[in-house]
């Protein structure tokens, strides 16, 4: 699942769903668009009020949930083996380059500052982003 694929109007009230497309020329839309509508302009639709929004913005985040849980479900193994095995070589390659860094460092007297940041749930998102491109 992704951010442009529709939104789920079908969970909500005729009326609601017929404001909903007609704020979209009639069709059904994105989950990305109805996720950059301000709550603001959404009261301001016909069949729309505070209710409906939290409906609304819930079915955004249970969208958005299923979005993030398995980024790289639709991928074939082959894919994921592919990929695993090249990012292997990737990190090897760096640690090498890495080594040889800090032994020149060494050489030049110079002491070089060790991070051992441990990666949080942000960083872990954005890796999965960044590997995920061009697989979608």
């Amino acid at each position: 699942m992704k951010l442009d694929d529709p939104f789920p109007i079908s969970v909500f009230a005729k009326p609601v769903r017929d404001s909903i497309q007609a704020e979209f020329q009639g069709r059904c839309p994105t989950i990305r668009e109805v996720l950059s509508i301000h709550d603001e302009y959404w009261l301001t639709l016909p069949g729309i009020g505070p209710t409906t929004l939290v409906k609304l913005r819930r079915a955004v985040q249970d969208q958005i949930r299923l979005i993030d849980t398995r980024p790289l479900a639709k991928w074939k193994d082959g894919e994921l083996l592919s990929q695993h095995g090249r990012l292997r070589g990737e990190v090897s390659r760096l640690r090498h380059k890495i080594r040889l860094i800090e032994g020149e460092l060494q050489l030049r007297g110079i002491q070089p500052q060790r991070s051992r940041r441990r990666l949080g749930s942000d960083d872990k998102s954005a890796i999965v982003l960044h590997l995920t491109k061009g697989f979608e």
